[in-house]
């Protein structure tokens, strides 16, 4: 998360200048800067708050080997929030909490942590625009505001399909709310958990669609975190707490709670874009496939199409959908041959791996006999590989095993003898995403945020190829391919 640049030097002289505030030499190595909040007067369950109590913002800075390194505490009140944030990031500093140190405060007053690493100099002007900007939110009003600015949205009607092609997943309403939480996993004392025990990105609407609230959380890797809160202020919605849930999961997972109020769809624009800068960094190591760059009724650039089984070759193509969650190119798979034992395959050949993390946004348009979207992975040929596929005609998820031809159901583990799957609402004409996650001989199963089971299996132990799967006579588009080696 640190950047290794010049150090420069740590003494008591050039922070002070820089900073234009005394700074002290400690016994251990470190330059400490101090700013005693006396400018509010705060009161904690009734008691007058000195700033000696823990009411001083603060920054050290060290030297290391490679750079010089700051550590800090800013204080900041609900109105100052977003003002140090946007300088913070702005510096190149870097925000490793949000959250309160007291209860019953008033008016309430929250901690900023920071650190980061680089050039003295750059770090100490950091810090100190990050404090320049808190000032001038109090020179403008001595007194914290008691709320954010602009009107209260009002309960209205929200264009929820709009919010979700944008969002690229499907949600649920609940009353005035309309929810939509995305799963991510993480393991734990050998254990892997996800969305049903409380990993999840969520976000919540209410209002109308001229005036929408939003409030949720992004769950993030350290890594994610800085491209997710500049992504989330870029777009004027505010981190109103950053911080941990867990203990000892791997890896380590930090949550940004978000408060926003604006046109439902600028809202949802906004985390779309908080959703993909973290996309960028979660799957830096494998690929993004959107079509976006491919000519409308050509084939796929950099797949390769093939058939499991009888019948006609499916026939794939890109075409134009307004609806599309990532740009307006799909990929679609037109065939309807009705041949029951048939299966279009849609090979990338710019991905191997045998562990792996792979996603595809998909919409069934039509099928007698199936309306199905598949993904693969581990494909040696068309007829030896893993699919999973999700079926609009019955409403389930199965996975299975592609054996010289043979197509096999994989049961879940810890389910009944002979039961296969997973029944799941599949929506036809409507954008779903697929998700599964490989490593070793386990597979784990999502659709949307929900994860829907897990499969062991070892037939297909080597690295493969990924790619898209239809059956029969399914007419059925597919966006947002994502692969990651795990």
């Amino acid at each position: 998360m640190w950047a290794t640049t010049a150090a420069g030097e740590v003494d008591e002289a050039s922070i002070s200048k820089i900073m234009g505030a005394q700074a002290t030499a400690t016994a251990d190595g470190a330059v400490r800067v101090a700013w005693p909040r006396d400018d509010v007067a705060l009161a904690v369950d009734g008691l007058r708050f000195p700033p000696a109590m823990g009411l001083t913002s603060w920054a050290a800075f060290q030297e290391t080997s490679s750079a010089a390194r700051v550590m800090g505490d800013t204080v900041v009140f609900e109105d100052e929030v977003d003002a140090a944030m946007d300088a913070a990031l702005a510096a190149g500093i870097e925000i490793t909490a949000l959250h309160n140190h007291f209860f019953f405060d008033d008016p309430k007053v929250y901690f900023m942590h920071i650190g980061g690493s680089g050039s003295v100099e750059a770090l100490a002007r950091g810090v100190r625009e990050m404090w320049n900007a808190v000032e001038r939110v109090r020179g403008q009003n001595p007194q914290p505001a008691a709320r954010f600015p602009g009107p209260t949205p009002q309960a209205g009607e929200i264009d929820a399909s709009r919010l979700e092609r944008i969002l690229g997943h499907s949600g649920r309403a609940n009353g005035d709310v309309f929810k939509i939480s995305i799963g991510r996993s993480a393991e734990m004392g050998g254990m892997e958990f996800g969305a049903s025990m409380g990993l999840t990105t969520w976000m919540a609407f209410t209002g109308g669609n001229e005036l929408a609230a939003v409030a949720g959380d992004f769950a993030m890797t350290a890594g994610e975190v800085r491209p997710v809160l500049k992504a989330l202020r870029k777009s004027k919605i505010s981190v109103v707490a950053l911080h941990n849930h867990m203990l000892g999961e791997t890896p380590s997972i930090y949550f940004a709670h978000f408060w926003g109020k604006g046109p439902a769809v600028a809202l949802a624009q906004g985390l779309r874009a908080a959703l993909d800068a973290q996309g960028g960094v979660s799957r830096s190591s494998g690929v993004v496939v959107d079509f976006e760059s491919m000519a409308v009724g050509e084939a796929p650039k950099a797949f390769t199409c093939a058939r499991t089984g009888r019948g006609a070759a499916g026939s794939w193509a890109i075409e134009d959908d307004a609806s599309a969650p990532a740009g307006t190119r799909v990929l679609a798979q037109t065939s309807a041959d009705t041949t029951s034992y048939r299966f279009p395959v849609c090979v990338y050949e710019g991905f191997t791996a045998a562990d792996v993390d792979l996603s595809v946004a998909f919409k069934p348009v039509s099928g007698t006999v199936d309306q199905a979207a598949g993904l693969v992975w581990r494909y040696r040929d068309p007829d030896n590989y893993y699919v999973v596929r999700a079926n609009a005609l019955e409403d389930n998820v199965v996975l299975y095993k592609v054996e010289n031809g043979e197509r096999s159901d994989l049961r879940p583990v810890g389910s009944w003898p002979f039961a296969y799957g997973r029944t799941a609402e599949v929506p036809a004409g409507r954008w779903s995403t697929l998700r599964v996650k490989a490593k070793g001989g386990r597979f784990s199963v999502w659709l949307g945020a929900e994860h829907l089971f897990e499969v062991e299996d070892d037939t297909f132990p080597a690295p493969g190829k990924v790619g898209l799967w239809t059956k029969a006579d399914s007419v059925t588009l597919f966006d947002d391919l994502r692969a990651a080696e795990r």
